[in-house]
């Protein structure tokens, strides 16, 4: 197994003092650590939380594949989390060989598989529970799908995403 050198963009990262107040304690305690064996998946982490996405992706980018392919092993446990597509609508403008990990992620968290067809779905965007979300996390999911559809529309209409089956009702009278 290839192993690739980190220590440079930890150092860099270290420096940051910006970007290492806005992790949790727990990943700003396994980035400090020299010896862990977690240093990456500690950055798959951070690289979720929306304000330190990007500058993450431009400490790691060089290794930016293994972190998308991390957040892919974490949706086997988890399911489909926006975060995640969240976080890939962040860094596909700026990567787009990465699309094909969010490809394989959304595939894989579909809630919804059509038999003979290549369309996913947006879990959070295709339910009859939609209704039922915060204000603030629909916000937030509607903004991924926005900066994906800004990203390739074409592409990510016709194979990713289906439409809607229901609708929403507003009391317009």
């Amino acid at each position: 197994m290839a192993t690739v050198d980190l220590s440079l963009q930890r150092a860099l990262l270290l420096d940051d003092e910006a970007l290492l107040i806005q992790l949790p304690p727990e990943l700003l305690e396994v980035i400090r650590d020299q010896t862990t064996v977690n240093f990456l998946d500690a950055i798959a982490d951070a690289a979720l939380i929306p304000r330190i996405t990007s500058p993450i992706f431009i400490y790691f980018e060089h290794v930016f594949a293994d972190i998308c392919a991390r957040w892919l092993l974490k949706s086997r446990n988890t399911g489909q989390e926006d975060q995640i597509i969240a976080a890939f609508a962040r860094i596909l403008p700026f990567a787009p060989h990465l699309s094909i990990f969010l490809e394989q992620y959304i595939s894989e968290t579909s809630a919804v598989h059509i038999p003979g067809a290549q369309s996913f779905t947006l879990n959070s965007l295709s339910s009859p529970h939609t209704a039922r979300i915060s204000e603030s996390d629909l916000l937030r999911a509607l903004l991924a799908f926005w900066r994906l559809l800004s990203f390739d529309q074409k592409r990510l209409t016709l194979h990713l995403f289906s439409p809607p089956k229901y609708k929403l009702s507003s009391n317009m009278s």
